[in-house]
């Protein structure tokens, strides 16, 4: 699965530091860096707070810290003043993050790869061959980032080039299955059994319910920050399910197989309402995002469709926002939109019970089309947003 975080440490810290600017001369001379992957899940920064507070001479502190970019919040002043950089896999530097920019002493956007963990493995071949392969990453975190990048790339597949990966991801890939394949080889024959072995634990239902809905809502999350939305910043997060969220929400008359149905006799719209509430007090959003990719039946019964659902929950102050994004950025979709009420007696007592009275219903859509993956469907949120904001300009 993808790293959450990785930091190095060592006694010899003189030696090491100075091998490390030698690699980072032209981003930074400092003794520390941190890099953010915007392939990791968030959640336990705890401790990555506590390693990255303590003195630069402590024997203890990380000489390279990789920390998830969303566990990077204003009230993580720690991981804040430590940041000197922030390396980005995206050719472009994303929208929301230009906003944040300021506070890192250097930006590094790019070069255009499908996985952050090409640039980690990147970074480890560099350090291996200024010290003539004296320093080589572990055959353990070989293994973890051969993970990340098959996984982000889907192997590499031919039909994807320049769509979910470019030549250096293939390049890193082979060269990570090269250090992992007596490790893994007894278990996997390829990168490519690694995603299929993925997949299954990536649509066990059961499973994946079963680690609870605020771990699933964070496990692939991003939020973005949309500025003059109607006179103000909107912030919106987007967390990416592989449970459906038909099943989630308990949406009746939604074609399920028999497994499927079971693990959503439980209704979990009230526990999809708070783990929103949450990431909403959490982190100051006006709207929440759920977006659900699952294999379902084809209709000519001849094997599995990728099936694209959508669930909207926010603020109740911003509903027309959400009424209004669903309605430009679904004008291609033929089916129509529910409106689904929590239940209850399900809703959590306490501080996130008081958020969920602020909340609008979920707002779900059944289907959108498959090609509307996050980043694929984010900036069309975002043209809406853009389009409220000429409106009302003076």
């Amino acid at each position: 699965m993808p790293f959450s975080r990785i930091c190095l440490q060592t006694a010899d810290s003189m030696v090491v530091g100075a091998l490390y600017r030698r690699i980072w001369r032209r981003y930074a001379s400092v003794r520390r860096y941190t890099c953010h992957s915007d392939v990791s899940p968030r959640g336990r920064c705890g401790s990555t707070v506590q390693l990255l507070a303590q003195a630069a001479d402590s024997p203890t502190a990380p000489l390279l810290a990789l920390v998830d970019h969303n566990a990077v919040e204003p009230s993580e002043a720690a991981l804040q003043e430590n940041v000197v950089a922030m390396i980005d896999h995206h050719d472009v530097l994303p929208e929301a993050r230009r906003s944040t920019v300021s506070a890192f002493a250097v930006d590094i956007p790019g070069p255009a790869v499908g996985s952050c963990c090409t640039l980690v493995s990147q970074l480890w071949q560099e350090l291996s061959r200024i010290t003539a392969n004296l320093v080589e990453p572990p055959v353990a975190l070989s293994c973890l980032l051969l993970g990340a990048v098959a996984v982000d790339t889907t192997a590499c597949d031919t039909a994807l080039f320049g769509i979910r990966w470019s030549s250096p991801d293939k390049e890193m890939q082979a060269a990570l299955w090269g250090r992992a394949e007596t490790f893994l080889g007894r278990n996997f024959s390829s990168p490519e059994a690694i995603v299929r072995a993925f997949g299954r634990i990536k649509f066990d239902i059961p499973r994946q319910l079963s680690l609870g809905l605020p771990a699933l809502m964070r496990a692939d999350y991003k939020s973005f920050v949309y500025s003059d939305v109607c006179g103000e910043d909107l912030k919106v997060g987007f967390g990416a399910l592989t449970v459906p969220l038909s099943v989630i929400l308990h949406v009746p008359g939604c074609r399920l197989r028999q497994r499927e149905e079971a693990a959503g006799s439980t209704n979990l719209r009230g526990a999809f309402a708070s783990a929103a509430a949450t990431l909403i007090e959490e982190q100051n959003l006006g709207v929440v995002v759920g977006l659900s990719t699952y294999p379902r039946p084809a209709d000519d019964g001849g094997g599995d469709v990728l099936e694209r659902q959508m669930a909207l929950i926010g603020k109740k102050a911003l509903q027309y926002l959400i009424e209004g994004a669903i309605a430009y950025v679904t004008r291609e979709v033929p089916s129509g939109v529910m409106v689904l009420k929590t239940v209850q007696d399900q809703q959590p007592t306490g501080c996130a019970s008081s958020v969920l009275e602020t909340l609008t219903d979920v707002f779900f859509v059944s289907q959108i089309p498959v090609k509307y993956s996050r980043k694929v469907l984010e900036p069309r949120f975002r043209q809406y947003f853009a389009s409220l904001s000429r409106t009302h300009a003076p």
